[in-house]
């Protein structure tokens, strides 16, 4: 027998897109369904929107609050939910029709606590997941939800396998997500999903991970992803981080993934700061380097003194357990740092290191390098490169 599914849709001033969403819902194949509308203090048309459709399919229960913000909407349509399984649509956003019906078949066939998709933006498909992943309790040791962290949520680099932090494209028995949503804060409005998902990690007896995307995430502005107030941007992730450790902390895992959540924030979450036109911020390129893990309590020598080494320098001086022990460039006489030395690249051969970074852009240019260094007599294995990723750092200029 097919089992009851609450599908949960927060609603907040979304008079244009609500239609559209409910449609989407309520045309899916999968019928047996509850469909609960939290309407969180609309002012605008949307709650009439609701009692319309509300009137025309029973299946839909309209609940009506003061605003809460989208957290506390969330947690009212958990409350109100009966059906064993919980599937979270924004209001916003809109589903195929088979979307309910994939997820549960992949929920029953496999047994777990939660199937996670990717989803669609503005008709392509965002693949974070491009495999595969079933995970049960015998795999999810301790170590293992450490790595999974690691490895897959907090890591910044897109081109990578990731586990995208969202809440839609998801389904959930409801006693885990219902346990693992309602502990986070209402007043964290921004990023509350990657909370709820470091804790569906911490505590879920399996997991499922599908490539396939069903759901269509739709980009608005005046949305709190995309918002145009640059100190409002700042204080949501910096409320965020904080949020993050204490969830982290709570699981005694915060110090043992420091590095690598710092990293995270640094290069992806700030990434959007480049959209603020605002004369007190400077965006400049930022190099990012990939191999960090491999340089932790080793002395390493950087080759480059451009904008390329100065970004990898900058990395690698928030490591207290690297040590770097010597800067090179052949234009060392012209390139001159106020907090570092460069050096004739012709003493390289006087260091002791463990590796040599070549911090330079073009392939081309590096051949050139790691052919001079080992014509030096320095193993090749020794010599690190690597197409560096641009993304962008943020500065803010003080007068």
């Amino acid at each position: 027998m097919k089992e009851l599914i609450s599908v949960i849709i927060p609603i907040f001033n979304i008079e244009d897109y609500i239609g559209k969403c409910i449609e989407s819902v309520v045309s899916q194949t999968y019928t047996n369904m509850e469909i609960i509308l939290v309407d969180d203090g609309s002012t605008d048309n949307s709650g009439e929107i609701c009692k319309q459709y509300a009137y025309r399919d029973s299946r839909i229960k309209c609940v009506y609050q003061e605003n809460e913000g989208s957290v506390g909407a969330r947690k009212t349509g958990l409350t109100n939910a009966t059906g064993k399984y919980i599937v979270f649509v924004d209001g916003d956003d809109y589903v195929e029709k088979d979307y309910v019906k994939k997820l549960y078949e992949l929920m029953i066939d496999n047994d777990v606590d939660m199937v996670h998709s990717n989803y669609i933006v503005d008709c392509k498909e965002q693949r974070y997941i491009k495999n595969v992943h079933l995970f049960k309790e015998k795999d999810l040791d301790f170590e293992f939800r450490k790595a999974l962290l690691r490895d897959y949520v907090f890591e910044w680099n897109s081109e990578k396998e990731i586990i995208e932090c969202n809440l839609y494209g998801c389904i959930y028995k409801k006693n885990v997500i219902y346990d693992c949503y309602m502990e986070l804060p209402n007043y964290q409005q921004y990023g509350e999903d990657l909370l709820c998902l470091c804790n569906l990690i911490m505590r879920c007896q399996s997991i499922m991970l599908i490539p396939d995307a069903y759901y269509h995430y739709v980009m608005r502005e005046g949305s709190l992803d995309h918002t145009e107030n640059f100190m409002k941007a700042l204080l949501n992730k910096a409320s965020l981080y904080k949020e993050v450790e204490k969830i982290l902390e709570r699981y005694e895992i915060f110090s043992e993934l420091f590095d690598k959540c710092q990293t995270f924030f640094v290069y992806k979450v700030f990434r959007d700061f480049s959209l603020f036109p605002l004369e007190n911020v400077q965006v400049k390129p930022q190099f990012v380097c990939s191999f960090i893990d491999l340089l932790l309590n080793k002395k390493i020598v950087l080759y480059g003194a451009g904008m390329v080494g100065q970004s990898i320098y900058e990395q690698l001086t928030n490591y207290e357990s690297i040590e770097i022990v010597g800067w090179f460039d052949r234009n060392y006489r012209k390139v001159q740092l106020p907090y570092k030395r460069i050096e004739n690249p012709a003493l390289v051969n006087l260091m002791k290191f463990d590796y040599i970074i070549v911090a330079v852009k073009e392939k081309s240019i590096a051949e050139e390098i790691i052919d001079y260094l080992s014509d030096m007599n320095i193993d090749r294995k020794l010599i690190l490169w690597e197409p560096y990723l641009c993304s962008e750092s943020i500065s803010l200029l003080v007068s």
